[in-house]
């Protein structure tokens, strides 16, 4: 018996060998995929070594060859994807209210399968050469007549090795699939779940088929190899034989889904990063959602764009060229929208929020220079040379630069302890000046044939600049290694919830999270986060108010009433989750489980209520009350209230316009009830106070207050207490 009662502790090796546990699951995926990034990272120097000067021996063209291949292989399957999934494992479960996932075993299972399939491509090194036809596998490289004969063995261990990975894909979406499907919390309807959640979902839905293609291919391809047949090249003139076409379709059917399905966990990362250290709702959330799932059905609709120097009709090439054209309207939807809460919101350069921030300057330049891809007449020129290298560069390392965000963002919450924030910074500086130093130049020298191990003397200066940043590069992240390790063994543990302003389920719960990760059964039926059978559960919480700047512990009432003493209308629906998710923790969490009706920009929660509170907001420090001072500005979380809180509260200083609402809506008292049902549930002593926003502008205008109606507490408006 160990530490949790059933498992072994961390500190034992066993434990990791028998666990069937999401979070651990979790933590070994993003250990051995990182294992995997190192590995990749350490051939794509040897690339650069190679490419320092025209003519360079570091590599033999075979060894280049196996070195670019097994580099490809390793980053878009070992890699990003697993990385991801990491994240996936540990908090999904914890955002939608689940105690693990749907099938703990198959989840074990689809990690072994994952580990052992990498484990097999590393030991086709050793097999005389692993398959060297690029990381498309384009045909006829792929054909056993075209590969040398010292490599066949390990060639074939490669294929089987992506069989493998396939097989750990397929269960691990079906086991998410049913998770978020039939798992959820009580009253957390799927509209309502996290964007990080939700890009999940999506993501395994472009796995179910996208994955389902590449299977096919790869068992064809290996009974070309096993049983001598011939799907993939045409020998000898022979007519029944097939041909690379066939391939080149099968392999762009998963391939080009397969992009999104790398970026949208680190888009869903991304949204969930930007509201936190943004103090504020994503802008336009509803259509940040249909965007993805456009994308996710669109992709599967441009494939063909990869073929377009094929024998293709002109026809279909046209409808390729506008579906993948189109394909970039979504992704400007939901890159504006990132922007603009950017824009709306209070800023925190923390290290997660930076990462995210040059990750979306890295799409943006990887998707305006894709563009070019997608029109016929310019991909004959670019097609096969340095630019597509640069292009899918970007694009893939946005989501690659993301997900680094989101370790250091989750990194609080799996570990509990705190990173070193100047070395994180340090770390962002490094990386995103090496990138771009290894990549842009590409663009500069896009004539260079791609997959070619020489090169024009009159390139090597840029060369050189692309070899230097790969080194800046790999140098950051040993930056992060030796950061995120010796933070593991200090002594700064961070509370529940580190982060001043945060906005779903897994920041309710200690950090790290227990076993069974909740105290009792989550509830979103109230509309905020209940534990069913947890006396020490409130209906209630701390609000983004009462967080200290800097995530430092803060007080607050566990349960935000009305002066009387009972829960008001808009108390009863109020989206902050309870801080006492555990016996003597607090944190600070906002967030809408369940929408309201009337649809609003800003995190609908209970900051109108008459609570006395103490901290500040995420943007500023609290300030001191003095005598004859104005009634606070408007609470940083609640931007499209009517009225504010009461006079004892401490909101920041920045004033937040309303928006959608008439001059007049702004002098409204509404106190902290609703109008929705038009009767009040707050008593005549909460309706005796006048809202302090509205006193003053009544004064500043000369006018009166609004008149109410003794029997109902409701103001003119018609607007409960």
């Amino acid at each position: 018996m160990g530490e949790n009662g059933h498992l072994p502790p961390k500190s034992n090796i066993k434990r990791w060998l028998v666990t069937t546990n999401h979070k651990d699951i979790g933590v070994l995926y993003l250990v051995t995929s990182m294992f995997f990034l190192v590995m990749a990272g350490i051939l794509a120097l040897l690339i650069r070594a190679q490419m320092w000067a025209p003519g360079a021996t570091v590599l033999d063209p075979s060894g280049y060859y196996q070195v670019a291949t097994s580099h490809g292989f390793l980053m878009v399957f070992w890699f990003l994807s697993p990385f991801a999934f990491g994240f996936a494992n540990y908090v999904v479960p914890l955002q939608i209210g689940a105690d693990d996932l749907a099938f703990p075993r198959l989840n074990a299972m689809s990690y072994w399968l994952y580990l052992f399939s990498g484990v097999l491509f590393g030991i086709s090194f050793f097999q005389g050469a692993t398959f060297m036809g690029g990381w498309t596998m384009y045909a006829p490289l792929n054909a056993p007549a075209f590969i040398p004969n010292y490599g066949h063995v390990g060639s074939f261990a490669a294929i089987l090795a992506l069989v493998m990975f396939t097989g750990s894909v397929t269960i691990g979406s079906v086991n998410f699939l049913t998770t978020i499907y039939r798992m959820r919390a009580e009253g957390l309807r799927m509209r309502d779940i996290p964007l990080f959640s939700m890009s999940i979902l999506l993501t395994v839905w472009m796995m179910l088929f996208a994955f389902a293609a590449l299977l096919g291919a790869l068992v064809i391809l290996s009974s070309d190899h096993l049983l001598h047949t011939s799907y993939f090249a045409d020998i000898d003139g022979n007519p029944s034989s097939g041909g690379s076409l066939l391939w080149t379709h099968l392999f762009w059917f998963f391939g080009h889904p397969e992009v999104y399905i790398v970026f949208f966990p680190a888009l869903g990362a991304m949204a969930e990063i930007v509201q936190t250290f943004s103090g504020r709702r994503l802008v336009g959330r509803k259509w940040f959602v249909i965007a993805m799932a456009l994308v996710a059905i669109q992709s599967f609709i441009v494939w063909m764009h990869h073929m377009f120097l094929t024998t293709i009709n002109l026809p279909i090439k046209t409808i390729m060229m506008v579906t993948t054209i189109g394909i970039s309207l979504p992704f400007d939807l939901m890159v504006f929208g990132l922007i603009y809460t950017m824009i709306k919101g209070r800023v925190r350069w923390k290290t997660p929020f930076l990462f995210v921030l040059g990750a979306l300057l890295i799409f943006i330049v990887g998707g305006i220079t894709g563009v070019f891809l997608g029109a016929i007449v310019l991909d004959y020129s670019f097609r096969g040379t340095y630019w597509v290298v640069a292009h899918f560069h970007y694009v893939m390392a946005s989501g690659a630069v993301a997900l680094i965000g989101a370790l250091y963002y989750w990194y609080p919450k799996i570990t509990g302890k705190m990173y070193n924030e100047f070395l994180g910074k340090i770390h962002f500086v490094v990386a995103f000046v090496g990138f771009n130093l290894l990549y842009f130049p590409m663009f500069v020298v896009w004539e260079t044939p791609r997959r070619m191990f020489e090169y024009s003397a009159g390139f090597t200066f840029w060369h050189r600049v692309a070899s230097v940043g790969a080194a800046l590069f790999a140098a950051s992240f040993v930056i992060m290694i030796y950061n995120l390790f010796v933070s593991l063994y200090s002594d700064r543990v961070v509370d529940d919830s580190p982060w001043a302003y945060t906005g779903s389920t897994e920041w309710a719960v200690p950090s790290p999270p227990p076993t069974e990760n909740f105290p009792g059964i989550p509830s979103f039926k109230s509309g905020s986060l209940r534990f069913l059978d947890a006396p020490e559960a409130t209906d209630g919480g701390v609000e983004g108010d009462e967080a200290t700047p800097d995530g430092g512990q803060v007080t607050a009432a566990t349960d935000h009433r009305c002066s009387s003493g009972r829960s008001c209308s808009r108390c009863r629906r109020s989206s902050t989750l309870s801080a006492r998710s555990a016996p003597g923790a607090t944190g600070s969490l906002c967030f809408t489980a369940r929408s309201s009706r009337r649809r609003s920009s800003s995190w609908r929660c209970s900051s109108r209520c008459s609570t006395s509170r103490r901290g500040s907001s995420p943007g500023s420090r609290a300030r001191p009350r003095t005598s004859g001072s104005r009634s606070p500005a408007p609470c940083w979380a609640c931007t499209r209230s009517s009225t504010w809180a009461s006079s004892r509260s401490t909101c920041p200083s920045r004033r937040v316009r309303p928006s959608g609402r008439s001059a007049r809506s702004r002098t409204r008292s509404s106190g902290c009830g609703r109008s929705s049902d038009r009767t009040s549930s707050c008593s005549a002593r909460s309706s005796a106070r006048t809202c302090s926003r509205a006193s003053s502008s009544a004064g500043r205008t000369g006018g009166t207050s609004p008149t109410r109606s003794a029997g109902s507490n409701t103001t003119r408006s018609g607007r409960a207490c």
